[in-house]
């Protein structure tokens, strides 16, 4: 089995985002942001920012920490700005990188497959719960900007 280099999330650039998010009420909203990704000292720092395009559009940030320590598996800390410290873990199964995260208590979960589908794209499907439920799930493309 071929070692797949995954260029989003562990190398530094910019990112551009787009695709559609779906709430708990299955109501389809489009949404489009940008993802800037650095390196600072052992961890690359992923500052995540979207906007969701619904009657009153709505903002939303992340700010993810990964340190690379495996060429599997990494570990992962997040601010969100609506569940507050997100911890996660990150796999790599040839072309997926595989998320899944919750919060220190629980009560927000979520998972995302990441699909590599060459150097400056990838696919995301995701899906977050709240106390177990699926409170939205999205579709998004990330093609590298920068």
């Amino acid at each position: 089995m071929t070692v797949v280099k995954h260029t989003f999330l562990f190398r530094e650039g910019v990112w551009r985002s787009e695709g559609l998010l779906t709430d708990r009420h299955e109501h389809q909203y489009p949404v489009e942001g940008e993802i800037n990704i650095r390196q600072e000292s052992d961890r690359l720092v992923s500052d995540i920012f979207f906007i969701l395009q619904a009657e009153t559009p709505s903002c939303y940030r992340r700010k993810m920490e990964m340190p690379v320590l495996h060429p599997d598996y990494n570990a992962w800390n997040e601010w969100d700005m609506l569940a507050g410290t997100v911890e996660g873990k990150a796999y790599l199964l040839g072309e997926h990188i595989i998320l899944t995260y919750e919060t220190g208590r629980g009560w927000l979960s979520g998972v995302e497959n990441l699909e590599r589908i060459n150097d400056v794209y990838y696919r995301c499907f995701g899906k977050v719960f709240v106390r177990k439920e699926r409170y939205a799930s999205w579709m998004l493309d990330f093609i590298r900007i920068q």
